[in-house]
């Protein structure tokens, strides 16, 4: 079936010589967390309708579309198509160390986020993706624990089982330096687009630690002062499927260094590793207190230049001090983000520049925001030094 954001569209991309094609390729992941203590619902269906996008629209080959989704305890995917951690990481080898000059390549990922300290001396975080076998080799005593923890703020493990936890291996987790270090081991003439619909999302590091290190402070790099995103509550009216996607993991003793034992992409140095922040955009009050997704690129710290030599456009779903939701939207569970994405995708006929598809992004969510007052979250994007937000959308 075709998703709801798909719907109503008559139009397809442009038809695809059997090159063009094969220059394409995408790995999508969707994690709804089924076994854990924090399910979600909807990330499978946001991973569908990245899917179909890709693959009946945009007219994708099927061999070059991977997907990893944990849909249900009803309908598992085989073991090599989960968002483990492991799968993560093979896939997103494959998806970058045989992309060739000219490639277009897609990275989605829809699930939790979550920030944990590089060391515990500096006070400096990194950003994670969390696959769905983030506890998976803890005791149940722990896992009871961090159940807690996510519920309340600023909770912590036992010491005890702070302990344990990091004897077990620590959590499993893909760090956002990962993906940088894929990025640069992409050839200068290949176009990524990396689409996270995750909370604290929007700090993509396209710059390596290294670099941003000798830069000084500045937007999206690898290691930030903790975040403190402003978490509204949901209303109580609102209906009970409705969530945010923010898991609170609990720091571990020594930093998270053992989630980071793992092999990673091959990566070459950038010849550019600058960082610019645009001039701040002039707005109305009205439009300050939800900013569409181009001036959320224009204000300073929310667009990061930099970093790798290809082409990079990278989507994340709300701002750093925001959260992101999946709640019921046309007869499904789904992240509002991915939804308003896909649908400005469609709604442009397929074929739009940066500019036009923020701004008919922004007016579908605004639309969204007459049903759920209570949603508060802005797209960002962060661009590399040769992207620009008058390119056409690369997908």
């Amino acid at each position: 079936s075709v998703p709801s954001a798909l719907h109503g569209s008559l139009f397809l991309g442009p038809t695809l010589s059997k090159m063009e094609a094969v220059q394409r390729r995408a790995l999508v992941i969707g994690c709804n967390y089924c076994n854990s203590f924090a399910p979600l619902q909807g990330c499978a269906n946001d991973a569908w309708n990245i899917q179909c996008l890709l693959r009946q629209s945009l007219q994708y080959p099927e061999s070059q579309v991977r997907s990893l989704i944990d849909f249900s305890d009803s309908t598992a995917s085989p073991p090599k198509r989960r968002p483990t951690r492991e799968n993560i990481i093979a896939e997103l080898q494959w998806l970058t160390q045989s992309a060739k000059p000219g490639d277009n390549v897609l990275f989605y990922f829809s699930g939790y986020g979550a920030q944990q300290p590089e060391s515990q001396t500096d006070g400096l975080y990194e950003g994670h993706l969390v696959p769905m076998d983030f506890a998976d080799n803890f005791p149940e005593d722990i896992v009871h624990e961090l159940r807690h923890c996510n519920t309340s703020a600023g909770s912590r493990l036992s010491p005890d089982s702070a302990q344990r936890a990091v004897q077990s291996g620590g959590y499993r987790l893909v760090p956002m330096s990962l993906i940088t270090s894929a990025l640069h081991s992409l050839p200068p003439t290949c176009k990524v687009t990396i689409l996270l619909d995750c909370c604290q999302s929007s700090v993509v590091p396209l710059l390596r630690h290294s670099e941003a290190r000798s830069l000084g402070p500045g937007p999206g790099p690898p290691l930030f002062k903790k975040l403190a995103p402003n978490v509204q509550e949901i209303p109580a009216d609102a209906v009970s499927s409705a969530k945010i996607r923010l898991l609170n993991l609990p720091p571990l003793p020594g930093g998270h260094g053992l989630a980071r034992q793992m092999v990673s992409p091959s990566s070459s140095p950038s010849s550019r590793s600058s960082t610019h922040a645009s001039p701040h955009h002039m707005s109305s009050p009205a439009s300050e207190a939800h900013p569409s997704p181009l001036e959320a690129t224009q204000r300073h710290g929310n667009v990061a230049r930099g970093g790798p030599s290809c082409k990079c456009y990278s989507f994340a779903t709300c701002q750093n001090d925001q959260v992101c939701c999946e709640l019921p939207i046309e007869g499904c569970v789904q992240g509002a983000g991915t939804w308003a994405f896909v649908k400005a995708v469609a709604a442009c006929h397929f074929s739009v520049s940066l500019a036009q598809h923020s701004k008919a992004t922004d007016s579908i969510l605004q639309n969204l925001r007459r049903k759920y007052r209570w949603i508060q979250q802005t797209p960002v994007i962060q661009l590399s030094a040769s992207a620009n937000v008058e390119d056409t959308l690369i997908l």
